[in-house]
C-alpha cells in the first residue's frame, strides 16, 4: 500500500496603490501564519529588499574615442536627486573584452552618465568585428530620503 501525501501550496499577493510606494522601499519583514489539519499552528519569516527605481535608462546611447580609449555615453532619465551607479561590459568574438563602472551624481532629468573602456584592452583584444556593449545597471546608490 502507497500513501501519496498532498501538498497544497497557497499564494498571497499585495499590491500597494501607486502612490504609497516610496513607503515599500528599503527592508520589507514577511511574517506568515498557518493552521495544519490536525490543528498544529506554524509560522515563518523571511525578508528582503525592495527597491522602486528613481532612474532608467533610456535606451540612447552614444560611443566617442577620448584620449585613445572608448567613451559609452548612455542616457538617463533621473526622477530624484541621488548618486547613481552604472556597469556595462564590452564584449567580442573572444568573449568578454572589457568592464566599466561611473558613478556620479545626477539631479532630475536626462543626462548622459560616460563609461570608459581603457583604450590598451581593446588594442591588445585585436578585435576585427564590432564590439557590443552590454549595459548591467543603472541603479540608484544613495538617497538621503531612503536611507533609514
Amino acid at each position: 500500500m502507497t500513501s501519496r501525501r498532498a501538498t497544497a501550496w497557497f499564494t498571497a499577493q499585495l499590491t500597494p496603490a501607486g502612490e504609497d510606494l516610496d513607503q515599500w522601499n528599503g527592508l520589507i519583514r514577511v511574517q506568515i501564519y498557518g493552521e495544519t489539519a490536525d490543528g498544529d499552528r506554524r509560522n515563518a519569516r523571511t525578508r528582503f529588499y525592495y527597491g522602486a527605481p528613481s532612474a532608467k535608462l533610456t535606451g540612447y546611447y552614444r560611443d566617442e574615442l577620448v584620449d585613445g580609449h572608448l567613451q559609452l555615453l548612455a542616457e538617463i532619465e533621473v526622477k530624484e536627486l541621488g548618486e547613481y551607479r552604472l556597469e556595462a561590459t564590452l564584449s567580442g568574438s573572444q568573449g568578454l573584452l572589457a568592464w566599466s563602472e561611473n558613478t556620479v551624481q545626477l539631479e532630475p532629468g536626462i543626462s548622459m552618465m560616460p563609461l570608459t573602456f581603457w583604450g590598451l584592452a581593446l588594442r591588445e583584444a585585436n578585435e576585427t568585428r564590432s564590439v557590443q556593449a552590454v549595459v548591467d545597471r543603472a541603479r540608484e546608490r544613495d538617497v538621503t530620503n531612503r536611507l533609514s
